[in-house]
């Protein structure tokens, strides 16, 4: 069975923190609003926080998928580097 991973580094995360506004990491203005409360803007919230590398996130994703990213953008940067080699 799939495990659910947080997508900055695949680590465990926690979601019983408060939501955090997605332009500037404040909190909520009003509980049960979409006003940021340092710049007053409309936002979304991320709802929950790395454990590893204290990133917040809006989804968290299963591990094969974040896996199966790494793996790809592994290997578009050894294609980057061949071809900046001149391979």
């Amino acid at each position: 069975m799939a495990e659910l991973v947080s997508p900055c580094c695949g680590a465990e995360y926690s979601d019983d923190h408060i939501p955090v506004s997605t332009c500037c990491t404040a909190v909520p203005a009003v509980s049960e609003t979409d006003l940021c409360s340092n710049c007053l803007e409309h936002t979304d919230f991320y709802e929950y926080a790395c454990n590893n590398c204290d990133e917040f996130f809006e989804e968290p994703e299963e591990d094969y998928e974040y896996d199966e990213r790494m793996k790809e953008s592994i290997a578009e940067d050894r294609m980057d580097e061949a071809r900046d080699m001149g391979e």
